[in-house]
């Protein structure tokens, strides 16, 4: 088989139909690595221009399909209009304090909330899309997946999970419309970005063969909410989601962390094509590995299971090239796409090279 496109091949890996290799998918947040596939030293003092072209020629040096591009940033604390005060470092960004301590505050903000965000006009994502039109010139063939929030991230990242879910037992009404709010936003997002790709004379599914709806809904060791809770508030809005990215023939890769074993038959239910970044599947007291899980859910992509906490931090390069073949071997190369299980980050150059090399070197 000839060579083909990555945007290409990412895309049929998703669809199960044949490749010439196995691609890799990832997020490069580790400057030793970004530094070896650029060729070029990386730091937070550079301008912004140089360090996205530092980080983008890394990409595209290294990967098939990455997504959330961030570049290094200096060490600040940042205070937004609304009273939040955020912490920046390198590439990580958290909220360190909110404008409200309290269920009685918390009700009000999200009150008035719900109100503006019903009057706005528009996602207010103009400028994060202008960004990313802008990472995705630079990425040239390489498939950047875009983000579509389901909703369930930015109400609980908004108010913490404890008053998240204290507020929701309170007034269940009020975090169900704001929910509903958010993902309409989301969907709105996706009209903004087909018309952007009707004024390249492309169709959406173009730009973005690949998208990920997604929301983290676990920890380590099950799911963050009850799977009643995800019932009644979070399954049937990822479906509608998924449902409006299919009709633009778009492919679905859901991401969440965690533990999704128990609640698997509900996500996959929803109509995804591709699940990210498989944690759960490498974790040493797993009931469920990849063997397994490929056997229950024949027609789901594979996208990640190196293990970040295990062998991509604690074992050699070997491990780690033994680690790719063993999960493309289990796989028969179909429907898998290779990457860690969350980000490079924290991670010894030599095994994220080894990593990367041994499945663009692992021939279908």
């Amino acid at each position: 088989m000839n060579l083909m496109s990555k945007k290409d091949r990412v895309r049929r890996a998703i669809n199960f139909e044949k490749i010439d290799r196995v691609p890799v998918y990832d997020k490069l947040r580790q400057p030793e690595v970004i530094e070896h596939y650029a060729g070029k030293k990386l730091n937070t003092e550079m301008t912004r221009e140089k360090k996205q072209k530092i980080v983008t020629r890394a990409i595209k040096n290294s990967l098939d399909a990455t997504a959330a591009i961030k570049i290094p940033e200096k060490a600040r604390t940042v205070e937004d209009d609304e009273g939040f005060v955020r912490e920046i470092k390198e590439f990580t960004t958290w909220i360190k304090s909110r404008p409200f301590d309290d269920l009685s505050d918390a009700i009000t903000y999200v009150e008035q909330k719900v109100e503006e965000e019903n009057s706005m006009q528009g996602d207010g994502e103009e400028l994060v899309r202008e960004e990313t039109l802008r990472y995705l010139d630079m990425l040239e063939d390489v498939s950047l997946v875009i983000g579509f929030p389901v909703g369930l991230d930015i109400a609980r990242n908004t108010l913490g999970p404890d008053l998240f879910y204290r507020l929701y037992h309170e007034n269940p009404n009020l975090i169900s419309e704001w929910l509903d709010i958010l993902l309409e936003k989301t969907i709105e997002s996706v009209q903004s970005w087909k018309k952007i790709a009707e004024k390249r004379d492309k169709s959406l599914n173009e730009l973005f063969p690949v998208v990920s709806p997604f929301s983290d809904i676990a920890h380590n060791k099950s799911t963050m909410a009850s799977p009643q809770f995800l019932r009644e508030e979070f399954f049937w809005r990822l479906e509608k989601l998924v449902k409006i990215l299919h009709e633009n023939k778009m492919n679905c890769m859901f991401h969440s962390d965690g533990n999704l074993e128990k609640i698997l038959p509900d996500l996959v239910s929803t109509g995804i094509d591709a699940l990210n970044p498989l944690d759960f599947l490498v974790d040493p007291y797993a009931d469920m590995g990849f063997k397994e899980i490929r056997e229950r859910y024949p027609d789901l992509a594979l996208v990640g299971g190196i293990n970040i906490r295990g062998i991509l931090t604690k074992g050699t390069p070997k491990e780690v090239k033994d680690e790719v073949r063993r999960i493309v071997d289990i796989t028969e190369g179909k429907g898998i796409i290779i990457g860690s299980t969350t980000e490079l980050r924290g991670v010894p150059q030599k095994n994220a090279i080894a990593m990367i090399e041994t499945a663009k070197r692992m021939k279908l």
